[in-house]
């Protein structure tokens, strides 16, 4: 395989990964009318027990600062998730899931493990070497892009 056809396949491959993936979560949290963009905001603070700040949110989600915002501004307004402020300090507030937040994340985890289950790897040691391929790949590129002034 050439280096052309390689950058179809690979560029295909995580392009229709991605597409399914936001499939999945839309999927999974339709029956709460969630946009797929707080999805990861519900999952990552349905593990924090201590609750998460918006701006460990945006670490976390990946996302930029204004997509998290409107997020929890969504999620807020619908009965999601709750603020609670640091000795009032609205600088530092926490956001933490409710009942209905605690619910939509349970409903997620089922399919999130679901789908996890059904990306074809069977036996978990292949599992664990995809995943450790996938974030070299990551690595390799993230830097190439810090390195580069200018493309070729």
């Amino acid at each position: 395989m050439d280096l052309d056809d390689r950058y179809c396949l690979f560029t295909s491959v995580i392009s229709s990964l991605s597409y399914c993936i936001q499939n999945i979560k839309s999927m999974a949290l339709s029956e709460f009318s969630i946009r797929g963009s707080s999805i990861n905001c519900i999952f990552h603070l349905n593990r924090s027990e201590d609750g998460l700040t918006a701006s460990e949110l945006v670490e976390l989600c990946q996302e930029d600062k204004s997509a998290v915002s409107r997020s929890l501004s969504e999620l807020e307004n619908r009965g999601f998730v709750k603020k609670e402020t640091n000795g009032g300090r609205v600088y530092r507030v926490k956001y933490f899931l409710t009942e209905n937040g605690k619910s939509a994340a349970a409903r997620l985890l089922e399919v999130i493990h679901a789908s996890v289950l059904a990306g074809g790897v069977a036996d978990e040691n292949e599992r664990q070497r995809l995943y450790r391929m996938l974030t070299d790949v990551l690595k390799g590129l993230e830097t190439y892009i810090r390195n580069q002034t200018q493309l070729p």
